[in-house]
């Protein structure tokens, strides 16, 4: 009797050296994994405040007018130098030695438009993440400018609806947020609910109807967004 009193008292200390020492496995992880994540997010975001500084430029040598949507990223290479800078740490596809990985998407809504036709650059999309990453484009050149030598890609070029999750699955990208770039160069991490995704809204004040799916304007968003997709 005293034998099983024994090995239970043996099972119970065995048991709980196996979690204590589980424990103390996850607390010395769990920062480390912490920081890795913090830390893709930060690199995130700074590519995306990095994309602004070349956009802004971008449309001041090109009488305030702003890329082609469907060139948006060879446009901008000459600005950043660098094709790390549209790349997310979190994004699976990785470079080539003759590829490389574009994690973001232009709103498609600014496409060749002129920046007098923003509404409100504090409130409007300007680039975001894209759940669909497009996989790996032709490391473009200083000189490219066409779609032959480029990498130019006409999936990295969004509304912001159903490409994002705004209707059907939310993205996962940081913990089912996505990082957004506005027109004005501030970044923000947000839920894909939290911005009015669509095509351009007939006015700042109109909301966003269902058929067909369209952003609310500047002044018309809902009390819990604030970004839109609109430019208006």
């Amino acid at each position: 009797m005293k034998q099983h009193g024994f090995a239970w008292i043996k099972a119970v200390m065995t048991t709980l050296i196996v979690v204590v020492a589980v424990l103390l496995v996850a607390a010395v992880l769990f920062p480390f994994f912490a920081k890795v994540r913090v830390g893709s997010r930060a690199n995130c975001q700074s590519n995306l405040r990095q994309i602004g500084i070349g956009t802004i430029q971008y449309v001041q040598d090109y009488d305030q007018r702003y890329p082609v949507a469907k060139e948006w990223v060879s446009q901008l290479y000459p600005y950043e130098k660098s094709t790390g800078v549209f790349h997310c740490p979190n994004d699976p596809h990785m470079a080539t030695s003759t590829t490389f990985s574009v994690s973001y998407a232009i709103n498609r809504n600014v496409d060749r438009q002129t920046y007098d036709k923003l509404t409100d650059s504090s409130d409007t999309v300007m680039a975001c993440e894209y759940t669909s990453v497009s996989g790996n484009e032709t490391v473009p050149n200083d000189t490219a400018s066409s779609s032959s030598t480029d990498g130019l890609d006409n999936h990295i070029s969004v509304w912001g609806d159903t490409q994002l999750g705004y209707t059907t699955t939310v993205p996962t990208i940081h913990a089912s947020c996505v990082m957004f770039l506005a027109t004005d160069g501030h970044v923000k991490l947000l839920r894909p609910e939290r911005v009015s995704g669509g095509v351009n809204a007939k006015s700042s004040k109109n909301p966003a109807r269902a058929t067909p799916h369209s952003a609310a304007g500047t002044k018309a968003m809902g009390k819990d967004q604030i970004l839109t997709f609109s430019m208006r």
